[in-house]
């Protein structure tokens, strides 16, 4: 069995909705804002179901709802719409996770593998090597897959093991990512003034009063834990960019 899943919380995704409906052969299971439900036009007969959620309910949520309607096999998680012969393109992956491909160029690769480095050392995962706006698990997968209770987590960071991973080409840009810019900025923002405050605290001391072992240790430590709350800071933004904020909940099914 072929499972789709598809948030819907705007009107960009209604008319891939709907196309997606008329498929044969695939379980089409939708979440959809109550706002939004009437412009789902739903085939007299299809296979799937139809939720709807308060509005304001995010993708994410959605997702972690969803996890319970599918039926054994493969399931596409799709956040952004993509053509039928790029769905069909994820079905027929051998992989055991299929992401959308990523184009970086050689300089961007290298900042990326990087960055994969500090993320694995810092939390303990890594990104998916592409877009995770639509994300293909294949059927050998299902029975971890049901049993998660944050799906949406484990569509956006790769902390899986022994898995082969594979890219999809996409015609559509990656979606934008559901967290919350003005706090991961200005978090960022806060420790670079910290970091600031601190060399220049550390240089004013150092012209009016003489220096000792200890006043020279104690401004050492100052400025290393705020070089250190600066780069976390950065990784953490970082990592909200790339799959958005970690605590996702499950959505208020309506209907």
């Amino acid at each position: 069995m072929e499972n789709i899943i598809i948030p819907v919380i705007s009107e960009e995704m209604i008319s891939f909705a709907n196309e997606t409906l008329k498929r044969k052969g695939s379980r089409v299971v939708i979440g959809v804002t109550e706002s939004l439900v009437s412009q789902i036009k739903a085939p007299t007969s299809f296979d799937g179901c139809i939720k709807q959620f308060e509005d304001g309910t995010t993708k994410e949520e959605i997702i972690n709802s969803l996890n319970g309607e599918l039926d054994d096999g493969k399931v596409l998680i799709c956040r952004k719409a993509i053509t039928e012969g790029e769905i069909s393109s994820f079905f027929a992956s051998n992989s055991d996770i299929t992401v959308c491909a990523e184009k970086r160029n050689k300089f961007k690769n290298f900042l990326f593998k990087m960055w994969q480095y500090f993320v694995r050392v810092l939390f303990g995962f890594e990104f998916f090597d592409g877009d995770i706006s639509v994300v293909c698990f294949k059927e050998n997968m299902f029975p971890v897959i049901s049993n998660l209770s944050n799906l949406s987590y484990a569509s956006r960071v790769n902390k899986w093991k022994y898995v082969t991973i594979s890219q999809v080409e996409t015609s559509e840009p990656a979606v934008a990512k559901e967290y919350s810019r003005t706090r991961s900025v200005a978090t960022v923002c806060m420790w670079v003034f910290l970091l600031m405050a601190v060399i220049v605290s550390t240089v004013i001391f150092f012209l009016y009063f003489t220096p000792k072992f200890l006043t020279c240790l104690l401004f050492a430590c100052a400025i290393l834990l705020a070089v250190v709350g600066l780069f976390i800071s950065i990784a953490v933004h970082t990592l909200n960019v790339r799959t958005g904020r970690r605590d996702f909940k499950k959505g208020k099914i309506v209907k």
